[in-house]
């Protein structure tokens, strides 16, 4: 419930800080926002040019970076790289990981 009431929108271009004690939902906000997380109630919306995004689309364009890596430690960094290519259907998750590193 650490985010009754909120509501907030925020246009393109625009830099946004988010601050509060522990436990006031600052990351609970950013994990919803970067479709790692689902709101238990209500609902978070990513327009373009008035058209609502897909979550496809909106995962796509957006990333966090949190206090923990989020990454596997008993995976190489080709393995975690290759399995998240693949959770987000990225075609040729094992050349772009190749790629990448």
């Amino acid at each position: 419930m650490a985010l009754r009431g909120v509501s907030l929108e925020i246009s393109a271009g625009e830099c946004v800080a988010l601050v509060g004690h522990n436990g006031s939902g600052k990351t609970t906000l950013l994990k919803i926002a970067a479709q790692l997380s689902r709101p238990s109630r209500g609902k978070i919306l990513f327009q373009e040019r008035g058209a609502e995004l897909s979550p496809e689309e909106v995962k796509s364009r957006i990333g966090m970076v949190g206090h923990h890596t989020l990454v596997y430690d008993e995976l190489t960094a080709e393995e975690n790289l290759i399995f998240f290519a693949k959770l987000f259907s990225l075609p040729d998750p094992e050349g772009l990981a190749r790629r990448a590193l």
